[in-house]
């Protein structure tokens, strides 16, 4: 991303939190990421990050926003808004 990125351009975009109640759920196939998590998704990998990994991520941009969002109380996602 960074590299087809334009000078100044941004990416908003949203990761799944390790806090969310299909994390663990199905068949583990590395850390963090399992299949059949999600009714209809059975053969899709999930990740699942954390705050730190995005920002590992995302290290080379100038400005990283990270915002848990909350549904029903819990973090289950983390929007993320980068600008090159």
């Amino acid at each position: 991303m960074f590299r087809v990125l334009k000078p100044r351009g941004i990416i908003i975009t949203e990761f799944m939190s390790i806090k969310d109640k299909t994390y663990g759920k199905g068949r583990k196939i590395e850390k963090n990421t399992f299949i059949g998590s999600m009714k209809g998704e059975e053969d899709i990998p999930h990740h699942y990050f954390t705050d730190k990994e995005i920002k590992t991520l995302f290290s080379k941009f100038k400005r990283i926003k990270i915002t848990p969002t909350r549904y029903f109380n819990k973090i289950e996602a983390y929007d993320v808004e980068v600008i090159k």
